[in-house]
Order: C-alpha cells, then sequence, then structure tokens
C-alpha cells in the first residue's frame, strides 16, 4: 500500500520533470563580435651594400638606394587597436623585426646587384634560391667552388606611419580568431636616390599579431 509520502515524493517528481522538460537542453551561446581596424602602413628606410662589396666606409642617406614596405591594398593592416599612436608604438618593432627578415629573403636579394661568391659547402637555401648561377652548375660543384650569390644587404628602418582606413566587425562565426593573428599582403618596393617610382617591388604575405 501506497504511503501518502510516498504520493507526495511522485507528484513532485513529476512536476519537476514537467518544469524541466520547458528548459531548452543547449542554450545557444551568442557569438562574440569582433571589431577590426585597418591601417595603410608604411615602413621606408635606406639599403646598406653587403660589407663584401662596401668601397666606403660611410655613406651619405642622401646616395643610398631607398626601401618602402607597405599595406596599401584591402584590407591593408588589420588590428584590434583602435589608435594609430598605439598600432604604431606596438608594430614597429615587429616591423623592424619583418625588414630583418627581407635581407635574406631570395625574391629582396635580387632587387640589388650586390654579388658575393662563397664556397659552395657554406651556401644556405636562401643562397642557393638567390643565386644567378644555373642550379645544375651549382649541384655538379665541389664544397669549395665559389658560386656567384646575391648579397645579402642590411634594410635600416627610419620612419613607420599608420593612416586609419576605416574598420568592419564580424562575429567569431563569420571570421574565427585563429591564435589572435591576420596575414596581410604588403609589396617591397626599392627606389634609387632622388627617384620617386620603384624599379623592383616584391609582394609577399606577413603574419602578425591581431
Amino acid at each position: 500500500m501506497v504511503s501518502l509520502i510516498d504520493k507526495l515524493r511522485e507528484i513532485l517528481r513529476r512536476a519537476r520533470e514537467r518544469f524541466l522538460g520547458r528548459i531548452p537542453r543547449v542554450i545557444r551561446r551568442r557569438p562574440r563580435v569582433y571589431r577590426i581596424y585597418m591601417y595603410e602602413v608604411r615602413v621606408s628606410g635606406v639599403v646598406i651594400p653587403p660589407k663584401e662589396v662596401q668601397k666606403k666606409t660611410r655613406y651619405k642617406e642622401t646616395t643610398l638606394i631607398q626601401f618602402e614596405i607597405s599595406f596599401e591594398d584591402r584590407p591593408y593592416f588589420r588590428t584590434f587597436t583602435d589608435n594609430p599612436i598605439d598600432a604604431e608604438r606596438r608594430y614597429r618593432p615587429i616591423l623592424e623585426d619583418l625588414a630583418k627578415q627581407l635581407e635574406r629573403h631570395p625574391s629582396v636579394r635580387k632587387c640589388f646587384t650586390y654579388f658575393v661568391e662563397i664556397p659552395k659547402s657554406q651556401m644556405t637555401m636562401q643562397d642557393y634560391l638567390s643565386s644567378p648561377e644555373p642550379k645544375d652548375v651549382i649541384r655538379r660543384a665541389g664544397p669549395n667552388t665559389l658560386i656567384k650569390v646575391f648579397g645579402k644587404p642590411t634594410l635600416v628602418v627610419k620612419d613607420v606611419s599608420f593612416e586609419p582606413v576605416g574598420y568592419f566587425d564580424v562575429s567569431e562565426d563569420e571570421f574565427p580568431i585563429i591564435k589572435g593573428e591576420a596575414s596581410d599582403t604588403f609589396i617591397f618596393k626599392v627606389y634609387r636616390p632622388n627617384e620617386d617610382i620603384p624599379y623592383a617591388e616584391v609582394e609577399d604575405e606577413f603574419i602578425h599579431p591581431l
């Protein structure tokens, strides 16, 4: 025989089940919205010839080849930083490091007529890719054979500028933020002294923190 207490327990259990049945099992979290700012970024400076081919101990900047690294096409340079002064302060060391990386970039080294000769055994992959010598000649050469390669210049950054060009909002569903990084396209340009039109350009991607 069912006791009064058991009946009350059964009534409370059914009432609880009806109540819980009205609550969705999964409450969808509203996607987070990110505001991303776009900047037209320009990094400018001078090119110091490799030590092996330097003809002077000191060079006047007005006589040196000039370079520019620019993010000038949409989506430009993307970041969460909304203030251009803060953006310049934050990213200048990163962009200076980019300039250092480009010193070894095979296509960038080919922008200049700095040639050096090094033993094949000392060649790096960048040397191999930037050598004007036929690749089969390099492969057949002995370890001590001197191979002509484009020299590694030194890129000295003089100025960095950030110009705001707008912003856009995206949800994490539309634009997943992977490791908080963006890959933006830049153009490396080189100019002869007192010329406004670049004589060579190299386009590449730069991965940087947002």
